[in-house]
């Protein structure tokens, strides 16, 4: 009789703590509003002509925030901004050219404007305010860009067992072009199939994973399936968390560059995070190679080009050692990481790649006039090319 009471009683236990553990939050919200992921045109100045790419995040409690990066027409090099936490009307952004030996963010700039409409205006003025010029921005997408829309996706989820409990949290915001071409199709399929990636499981049978997976697919993959194993440690109570966000990098010349950033926290002092990229053909809907673009035997070459590039961001001379800004070694390697920009090709290096966790991610971009011979002759790309290191020369 006892046996059969402590069987039933054990029996329960486990459905409760089965049905506890199932609980959570999935939340999905699309951005139909269009602002999310924008473009703009027009000047800094009198005649700077500028192209701002605009992202918006919008939070639990639907407030929004903005970040992005802009380009000067002259250049081509991406300049990123940041939000400054502010209680009045106008949007404030740091735009932030890189960070020092010791991981501190380098501000060349201040952005305070406001978006009406499809309209931006206001003021860029240099970090002591003692410069200001007047910002004049109109949203655009001309020949060779497309309009994009963002999906957000959360999935938070709870884990409790007696007094102790974990957490799991998932997060992803993943892109879609506006258009109907086949090629659009294609890029939004490996958008998607990104976006999918991010919750599956490693261990998970791929042939179980869609090649064309639709918005519920990735709804479904993101209720965890995490069991409480018998040597978890229920007193050290924290909190799981990825963070996947897909963003534009790029977007005119008919070609589309989006930069994936992923925030991982699995316990211990601090999460980690790192970078990657994909660059689009938006004529064909295929993803651009750098081995199909590039001839054979650049690899040491660009590597002492980004060592000087990497120097000259710190205001050091080109034989200053690369230990100076903060790399582990005073020599450079290309890795795997490119990117595709107006203004070039650039390379990026997670932290603890070449640099330590609070030196943060280290990028740089080889303009085209200096990359120029190395391209394969007769694309778009080298054409696009061409066109741009004439102007920067």
């Amino acid at each position: 009789m006892l046996e059969g009471a402590l069987s039933i009683l054990m029996k329960c236990t486990a459905l409760f703590l089965a049905a506890i553990c199932s609980l959570g939050l999935l939340h999905a919200q699309e951005d139909t509003s269009g602002d999310a992921g924008r473009r703009f045109e027009g000047t800094i100045g009198e005649n700077l002509k500028i192209t701002l790419l605009l992202e918006s995040t919008l939070d639990e409690d639907g407030e929004t925030s903005y970040d992005g990066a802009y380009h000067y027409h002259k250049t081509g090099i991406p300049i990123s901004l940041t939000q400054v936490p502010d209680a009045g009307e106008l949007i404030r952004l740091r735009e932030n050219e890189g960070s020092d030996a010791e991981g501190r963010e380098t501000f060349t700039g201040q952005w305070a404007v406001k978006l009406d409409g499809t309209d931006i205006t206001g003021t860029w003025s240099t970090p002591d305010g003692k410069k200001k010029l007047p910002i004049s921005l109109r949203e655009s997408y001309p020949a060779g860009s497309v309009r994009v829309v963002t999906t957000q996706l959360e999935s938070v989820q709870t884990l409790r067992k007696n007094g102790g409990k974990r957490g799991f949290e998932i997060k992803v915001r993943y892109l879609q072009l506006a258009s109907r071409t086949a090629a659009a199709a294609e890029i939004n399929r490996v958008l998607r199939q990104d976006a999918l990636n991010v919750p599956v499981n490693e261990d998970e049978d791929p042939t179980h994973i869609p090649e064309n997976p639709t918005e519920k697919d990735i709804l479904a993959a993101m209720v965890m399936k995490e069991e409480a194993g018998e040597d978890e440690d229920w007193e050290a109570a924290f909190v799981e968390s990825v963070d996947d966000s897909q963003s534009v990098m790029m977007n005119e010349s008919g070609f589309l560059t989006v930069e994936y950033v992923t925030w991982t926290y699995t316990g211990g002092a601090h999460g980690n995070y790192g970078s990657s990229y994909r660059s689009f053909d938006l004529e064909s809907g295929q993803e651009l190679l750098l081995e199909d673009l590039v001839k054979t035997g650049y690899e040491k070459r660009w590597a002492t080009l980004g060592a000087a590039e990497l120097l000259l961001q710190q205001g050091l001379k080109p034989d200053a050692p690369l230990t100076e800004v903060g790399l582990f070694e005073d020599t450079l390697e290309l890795n795997e990481t490119w990117f595709l920009t107006p203004g070039g090709i650039g390379f990026s290096y997670d932290p603890y790649e070449i640099g330590p966790y609070g030196r943060g991610m280290i990028q740089f971009v080889l303009p085209w006039k200096d990359i120029l011979p190395d391209l394969k002759p007769g694309s778009r790309i080298y054409d696009m090319a061409s066109r741009l290191g004439a102007k920067t020369k």
